[in-house]
């Protein structure tokens, strides 16, 4: 499948050519040739992932770590890095620190 982009929308195209999706700048999917598609809508979901309260932060070897998120537009959330599993759209997580060394927290929300 190949993919055109202008500055307002994104267009899908099957392997003869034909277009077959068009992702407009406001995250709407519109499904071409096909009249009997419904209309997607699906927005970005924006999360804040806070450490300690902040965005950035240092955190001492064996010093407890407090996680706190939220999300808008997010139906389900997954942790990584040095958590794991599956998240609510929005919560809190106390974990014992790091032994030493770098460690990151990323948290992926999806609609």
């Amino acid at each position: 499948m190949e993919m055109a982009v202008n500055e307002t929308t994104s267009f899908f195209y099957d392997p003869d050519g034909n277009r077959v999706r068009t992702i407009n700048l406001d995250g709407s999917v519109v499904y071409t040739p096909f009249p009997d598609y419904e209309e997607e809508r699906g927005e970005t979901p924006a999360v804040t992932l806070r450490v300690n309260g902040q965005t950035n932060a240092q955190i001492w070897p064996g010093e407890a770590v407090t996680l706190s998120w939220t999300s808008a537009g997010a139906e389900s959330c997954a942790a990584s890095g040095g958590w794991s599993g599956a998240k609510g759209t929005g919560g809190q997580a106390v974990l014992a620190g790091p032994a030493g060394g770098r460690r990151t927290y990323t948290l992926t929300c999806t609609n």
